[in-house]
């Protein structure tokens, strides 16, 4: 099998981990082929099913044959992650504003990328860097805020930040979900 099918596969398989091609039949979608298969022919018409002649592929063609690539974000017809609002950079992204080239032009110098950026981390006006008790140190990742927490506080609960003081919480003594003994306290991080 040609190394291109992996990598196609590989690929399928990173997209709906991202969200992209939820629920879509990869088994029978029609396969778009530019690559000679392993016998010299290149048959344009190939599918991915048991009965395929050709092993190599480069792109699904969901939409006729009408471009090289298509995202379908769990839907049936393309998505241009470059301009699409519902869907700017990566499936799923919604951006408030304009999206431009992937980015969501949130009214200030440049548009952003809402997946990575921490200051515009899944929105516009979510930063990472001044949640409670959050360090500058916070980042994104695929559009949710990682908490690098100050010291003594941790991030239970993820949508608020460094919440949890570790020194005196009870319930999340020293680390999330370290619940002390009934009739113990939580001091200086350790139940007693």
């Amino acid at each position: 099998m040609k190394s291109n099918v992996i990598l196609s596969l590989v690929f399928c398989s990173t997209l709906t981990t991202l969200g992209c091609w939820v629920g879509y039949d990869t088994e029978s979608v029609p396969l778009k082929t530019d690559a000679v298969d392993a016998t010299g022919s290149n048959d344009a018409t190939s599918t991915n099913d048991a009965t395929s002649t050709n092993d190599a592929t480069d792109t699904l063609d969901v939409n006729g044959g009408d471009s090289d690539t298509c995202e379908t974000c769990g839907t049936a017809s393309c998505v241009d992650l470059d301009t699409d609002s519902g869907n700017c950079g990566v499936c799923a992204m919604r951006c408030s504003g304009e999206c431009l080239g992937g980015r969501c032009d949130c009214g200030g110098a440049s548009p952003v990328p809402l997946y990575s950026d921490s200051h515009h981390c899944g929105s516009c006006t979510n930063d990472c860097t001044t949640a409670q008790g959050a360090t500058d140190q916070s980042f994104c990742a695929t559009g949710v805020c990682v908490y690098d927490c100050d010291s003594g506080l941790g991030d239970c609960r993820t949508e608020r930040g460094c919440e949890t003081d570790y020194l005196q919480d009870e319930r999340n003594c020293g680390t999330c979900d370290n619940n002390c003994p009934q009739n113990q306290e939580c001091l200086d991080g350790q139940c007693g």
